[in-house]
């Protein structure tokens, strides 16, 4: 786990509207009249300067919305992209000397040598905090609930600088988390030495198609991303690259319909915008098990075996998140375990121990529980056992992705369960039923 503590952080305020975070020029503010007063120390000052000369660094958005969002920078350069060689490697050891890797005398040295005559000026702190600064909405409710994170109403946005350094792909490694005002990196599977440490800039825009996700990275942040999914994505054959993009189309114009049918209760309207749904991706599914890929990747060269790779075919699923949650959506409170199970293991593939994640999980739980509370005779209940069992072992997985070991099981797990079911709308009373559920399904698993 990467650790970070803030630079600048900003909470949201008793008139703050709900829902939100303050602004970036709170962040600004907050900088300049440290820097003024001499508050901030040599290695806090050194790390203003080196995320000043860096533009837009890393790990920015997370699953919050970055400052970027409402300042686009103009650096056009991500994690050192666009600027000279040797001045990236001079960064990257100056960077290296802030982590820690050195005694504290040498960093402190490497500090002052990184300092000019003297600090930033507003735009420069406008600049820092545009790139790198991270903003969400509110207090996770796993963490709360688990008594690891304040309940504090209302969101934050600070600046995380070695949060800043880590570069973006739209299939991460890692996922991060706000813990009490510090910064939590865990690794979200398994990463081999020497291999980079992504995140993901994109928050909700993770989940939409390779166009709009590099469109908004390149309007955003400045760059045009070329991590594994945007090449397989870009690299597609027209027939199936189109059909996406159409499906994608379709899956917004079916959440209007869709919301404006439930809103009429129309049933006629909602059991076509389903049955679309359910159509749509099964031909996506048809037609990824045709696509002849060459070396590895959609692109010209030796031909392969015919069908996508189980994460390739999650790549697109999640390009394709509008009919998915149509679909989880349009069911209402009659979930189906697996219909969810599916959905869970896309987004588990592209960005594990993510908030989407961690959620989708605790909805299959619930759909699990449920359906175990309704099951009738010896067949149906074991059916519903099994389901509930293998629901409760995926929220461990998540939540471990996420929290941590100690929320793997036992009561760190029901604690950050129930917080996160509450915090979806499920009343207290369900979601202390569905944590018990949980519990005794896992305690039966363990004695087998």
């Amino acid at each position: 786990m990467l650790d970070t503590a803030p630079l600048a952080i900003v909470h949201s305020g008793p008139d703050d509207a709900q829902d939100s975070y303050p602004s970036g020029s709170s962040l600004v503010t907050q900088l300049q009249e440290a820097q003024a007063s001499g508050r901030l120390d040599d290695a806090q000052r050194a790390w203003l300067s080196l995320l000043a000369r860096t533009g837009c660094g890393g790990g920015s958005q997370g699953e919050g919305r970055s400052v970027a969002d409402e300042e686009p920078s103009s650096s056009g350069a991500s994690g050192g992209r666009g600027v000279e060689h040797a001045d990236h490697a001079c960064r990257l050891a100056q960077a290296r000397l802030l982590i820690g890797g050195e005694p504290g005398g040498v960093r402190d040295a490497a500090a002052q040598s990184m300092l000019g005559a003297g600090g930033l000026d507003v735009r420069g702190l406008s600049r820092v905090a545009s790139a790198n600064a991270y903003g969400c909405s509110s207090q996770d409710p796993g963490l709360v609930a688990a008594g690891r994170a304040p309940a504090l109403p209302g969101g934050l946005v600070a600046i995380y600088p070695l949060f800043s350094l880590l570069n973006h792909s739209c299939s991460p490694n890692a996922a991060c988390v706000v813990e009490g005002g510090a910064m939590a990196v865990r690794a979200g599977c398994g990463i081999a030495a020497g291999e980079q440490l992504t995140v993901s800039y994109l928050g909700p825009r993770l989940m939409a198609p390779v166009d709009a996700r590099r469109a908004h990275l390149e309007r955003t942040y400045g760059f045009v991303c070329g991590c594994d999914r945007c090449a397989f994505e870009a690299g597609l054959p027209p027939s199936l690259a189109d059909f996406v993009a159409q499906a994608a189309l379709t899956g917004e114009q079916l959440a209007a319909a869709s919301g404006e049918a439930h809103a009429k209760k129309d049933a006629n309207t909602a059991s076509y915008v389903d049955r679309m749904l359910v159509e749509t991706r099964a031909e996506l599914h048809a037609r990824a098990a045709r696509v002849r890929l060459g070396n590895g990747w959609a692109s010209p060269g030796i031909v392969d075996e015919p069908g996508v790779s189980l994460l390739q075919l999650s790549w697109l699923e999640c390009s394709l998140w509008t009919l998915t949650r149509l679909q989880l959506d349009a069911c209402g409170g009659d979930l189906d375990p697996e219909q969810v199970a599916s959905a869970r293991e896309a987004v588990e593939v592209t960005a594990p121990g993510s908030d989407l994640h961690a959620s989708l999980a605790a909805r299959e739980l619930l759909a699990a529980a449920s359906l175990a509370r309704v099951a009738r005779g010896r067949r149906e209940r074991a059916s519903a056992q099994g389901a509930l069992r293998a629901a409760a072992e995926a929220v461990g997985d998540a939540y471990g992705a996420r929290y941590g070991d100690a929320c793997t099981a036992g009561e760190g797990m029901a604690a950050a369960l129930c917080g996160n079911l509450l915090a979806r709308g499920v009343g207290a009373a369900a979601a202390d039923w569905c944590v018990e559920q949980a519990t005794r399904a896992l305690a039966v698993e363990e004695g087998a």
